[in-house]
């Protein structure tokens, strides 16, 4: 939405901007610049916008995929650590790694990641439809699709790693979906660690992670 909206707004922007300034150099003459609401010439007269009349300018942002994959997708790498014990999986620590392009709003870009990072560690070791033999579902609440409390989350240690995309506004990139699928792997190759440190040749090939698939590994 970063990369779509402030390509749509920077557009209409400085499509106004062009039809201001057309309007400014009838007042002004030719040799004038624009700085914080005010268009100004060369002997110090100045003329602002809101004094130009009003202009509506209409702008459509379109972007598509170049080179082979989306032109704002970012990049992640995710460090996953878990333990084993009492047959099931804890989540320890996990530190994200994510290149968002530029960052608009550092904060919030943070956060996003962080709230993504945890839907990902759900997916892998909590959430669950459920159904009988009979195909019939039993996840009937959000009790049921095991949806985790604060206590079942670790530490999540976020770096931006920030390099500006060449061909959209401002640099930005996307960051809502990847820390989903990124921590969901890499809690996933965590497990799968434990295994091959006990010996085990069982992959891990769907998620929530079974309980009972890991015993029987270990």
């Amino acid at each position: 939405m970063a990369v779509f909206t402030a390509g749509a707004v920077l557009g209409a922007v400085e499509e106004l901007r062009a039809r201001l300034y057309n309007k400014a150099v009838r007042v002004l003459g030719s040799n004038i610049t624009y700085d914080r609401g005010y268009f100004r010439s060369s002997d110090g007269r100045r003329v602002s916008i809101l004094e130009l009349g009003d202009e509506e300018v209409t702008f459509t942002y379109t972007a598509e995929a170049k080179i082979g994959r989306y032109i704002a997708y970012p990049f992640a790498c995710d460090i996953a650590v878990v333990r084993y014990e009492d047959g099931r999986l804890r989540p320890i620590k996990h530190v994200v790694y994510l290149d968002p392009g530029n960052v608009i709003d550092e904060e919030l870009v943070k956060e996003q990641v962080m709230g993504g990072t945890t839907i990902g560690i759900s997916l892998a070791l909590y959430e669950a439809y459920r159904y009988d033999e009979d195909g019939n579902l039993l996840t009937l609440s959000l009790g049921d699709y095991g949806l985790p409390n604060s206590m079942d989350i670790p530490e999540i240690e976020v770096h931006l790693v920030p390099s500006p995309s060449p061909v959209t506004p401002m640099g930005v990139k996307g960051i809502g979906e990847v820390p989903m699928g990124v921590a969901a792997a890499a809690v996933t190759s965590a497990a799968e660690d434990i295994l091959r440190r006990r010996g085990s040749r069982v992959r891990i090939d769907r998620v929530p992670i079974d309980p009972e698939l890991l015993a029987q590994g270990i």
